[in-house]
């Protein structure tokens, strides 16, 4: 097992562990100094998101309580709540929020982990910064994820309108259904932060790669079936490999690595695979200088 390898499963066993147990037990008790600092990072992350929700479900809330009309004992019209829904919904500041946190932590992660994935292929070519390509990804990725959960709770929140409607509820019973709100749960945090630490650890292979003169290609490879139930797809992709900056086909779709935001969820979702790089050992002979040079004029190509 080589040294880049090496690191990228020992960051899919901290998340395989942080799926099967208490996320925060499991941040505290790790103790794995090799990704210390990745460690710190999600658990950071995880707290962001989760003081998000709390708040988005205190906006919801608190908006909803104002409009209680308690001389007539707190009786909901439904043309009413629906205009109250739709000015709560407009005045959420969730995915502003949300926004902001995933781009810095991937940016702070992504880096992490290009940087390590480097140095274990060719410590002569360090990292320095992430390419334009990732730097446009980030970008692109964020507010897209946090408009995706912004929606999702939005949704969630209009059924259990829809819901206390039909049961003749009131402003009340909708309050207590939304305290119980899964989307509003620190679990959604944990999850979101454990797939986003995922997506960065496959980003940064694929940055690394990008970057390292001496990859030619990158070989795809199936982490095994433990705790999780395989797919026979990505069994079967496991051992190809393309050109650095090639696509795979997955199962019929086109994804550059492992749970690509491209991919649908049915390619993305638990899954653990990683990507081996493919190096050419002539290259990675060369003079440190050369190859410097080398990776200088791959990035200004972009």
């Amino acid at each position: 097992m080589n040294k880049a390898e090496h690191f990228i499963i020992k960051v899919n066993e901290f998340v395989q562990k942080a799926n099967d147990d208490d996320f925060k037990e499991t941040l505290d008790g790790y103790g794995d100094d090799e990704i210390a600092d990745i460690i710190t990072k999600v658990e950071l992350y995880e707290k962001q998101i989760a003081k998000l929700l709390r708040e988005q479900k205190k906006h919801f809330i608190t908006g909803l309580q104002k409009h209680i009309q308690k001389d007539i004992e707190n009786v909901l019209l439904g043309s009413a709540l629906i205009n109250i829904l739709s000015d709560l919904q407009q005045e959420d500041k969730f995915e502003e929020g949300m926004t902001d946190k995933t781009r810095a932590f991937l940016h702070l992660t992504i880096d992490e982990f290009s940087s390590r994935i480097m140095d274990s292929i060719d410590p002569d070519v360090p990292f320095e910064v992430l390419s334009n390509r990732t730097l446009n990804w980030v970008d692109d990725w964020s507010p897209k994820l946090a408009n995706i959960m912004k929606l999702n709770t939005h949704t969630a929140v209009q059924s259990e309108i829809e819901k206390t409607l039909t049961e003749g509820g009131d402003i009340r019973d909708l309050t207590k259904r939304l305290e119980k709100l899964p989307q509003f749960d620190r679990k959604r945090a944990r999850a979101t932060a454990i797939t986003e630490t995922l997506t960065a650890n496959s980003a940064s292979q694929q940055e690394a790669y990008h970057q390292s003169p001496a990859v030619e290609g990158k070989t795809w490879q199936h982490s095994g079936s433990k705790g999780i139930d395989p797919r026979p797809a990505h069994i079967a992709l496991s051992g190809t490999t393309v050109e650095t900056d090639a696509y795979f086909d997955v199962n019929g779709y086109s994804g550059l690595y492992p749970r690509g935001v491209d991919l649908p969820a049915s390619e993305r979702v638990y899954c653990h695979c990683y990507m081996n790089p493919k190096v050419n050992a002539e290259i990675l002979g060369l003079p440190a200088q050369e190859k410097k040079f080398i990776r200088d004029r791959n990035m200004s190509g972009e």
